[in-house]
């Protein structure tokens, strides 16, 4: 779900000498400064992880944008998140949209970066040194996605300018869209949380809490596209996917946690009620995880493994304390979202 954007070729020239009011020096820094801006823009998309890219970025935001109308630029860029299924080759103009774009791209290479670590935290994460790494690397992504989405608009102004212009350009460019990376990251980074915690053996009214914690912030992620769908003209279908399997496995994991509280405190009736929410919630997730061979597997082994749960409390209630199924089926914990981005700056303050 959800990959950075592919750089391609950029060019940068110094629109006409006649466009220069000032001396001839002042045409050869201009001149130089085109030059610096594609090499440097080169260097940091080999480098989307490290600093070279946050140095791009922020020589954008401080010395290019105020010369604008001084020079003829063209980044070419390949969008994996604008079609609704496949890739968008698209070209961009001003020095804004490559700042935005190339913002995305290091905030969405971040992600990836912390979700492969996270394919080695079960085995060699016994003290949590990869989990804290890729909360932190997920909460930096998050806050620089939400400082793009404020790039260009005016600070005095409460109310977000929604052009219609929008849904010409690639979705990374539009405020919206990387409002709703924004949470998702910070979903990704709350479930990281979620799992230390139980991990860790806290309470499971806290696990519960923070699981649902999560679930609120893929529904965030996903309203924000949906809210705004006015100012797209198409979407990745799989991305919506994503968020709204994320939010139903949350939702599944919160109420799992919820059961196991209610069984510790000998309330097996209502125990059985919760996890039988968790199933119905994993069961929401079928369609949804046949698009995608990962997602299925996870789904069957959520599956698999809250059937287990639900019969082991059927059996010891038959057995053990013959409580009444309860008439009103449980609710969702109440969300505990702790996990906020590091807040990122384009002074580099």
């Amino acid at each position: 779900y959800c990959q950075p954007p592919k750089p391609l070729k950029a060019s940068v020239k110094l629109c006409t000498v006649n466009a220069v009011d000032g001396t001839d020096d002042e045409a050869v820094d201009l001149l130089d400064f085109a030059r610096k801006i594609a090499g440097e823009r080169e260097a940091a998309m080999q480098d989307g992880l490290g600093g070279t890219c946050i140095d791009y970025v922020r020589h954008l935001h401080k010395d290019a944008l105020d010369k604008e109308n001084r020079y003829k630029a063209e980044f070419q860029w390949v969008s994996r998140i604008t079609k609704r299924k496949g890739e968008l080759k698209c070209k961009l103009t001003t020095f804004l949209q490559e700042l935005k774009m190339s913002s995305v791209y290091h905030a969405l290479s971040g992600r990836i970066d912390a979700l492969k670590q996270l394919e080695h935290a079960s085995d060699d994460d016994a003290g949590g040194e990869i989990s804290t790494r890729v909360v932190r690397i997920l909460r930096e992504s998050a806050g620089l996605a939400l400082e793009s989405s404020l790039v260009g608009q005016d600070p005095e102004s409460s109310a977000a300018p929604r052009p219609a212009s929008y849904a010409s350009l690639p979705c990374e460019l539009n405020p919206s869209m990387t409002r709703s990376l924004h949470k998702a990251m910070l979903g990704e980074a709350q479930l990281v949380t979620a799992h230390r915690a139980e991990v860790k053996g806290s309470s499971s009214s806290l696990v519960s809490a923070l699981y649902s914690g999560g679930r609120r912030y893929f529904q965030e992620a996903k309203w924000a596209i949906k809210g705004n769908i006015g100012e797209f003209e198409e979407v990745n279908h799989q991305m919506v996917a994503y968020l709204t399997l994320m939010a139903r496995l949350c939702s599944a994991r919160s109420f799992e946690h919820s059961a196991r509280q209610f069984a510790q405190q000998e309330q097996i009736a209502e125990a059985i009620s919760a996890m039988r929410q968790a199933v119905a919630k994993v069961d929401k997730c079928a369609p949804l995880a046949d698009e995608h061979r990962g997602w299925k597997d996870v789904f069957k082994e959520e599956r698999a493994r809250l059937t287990v749960e639900l019969g082991r409390l059927d059996k010891e209630n038959n057995v053990v304390y013959f409580q009444k199924q309860v008439s009103s089926p449980s609710k969702c914990a109440a969300p505990k979202q702790i996990v906020k981005e590091i807040q990122f700056s384009y002074a580099g303050e």
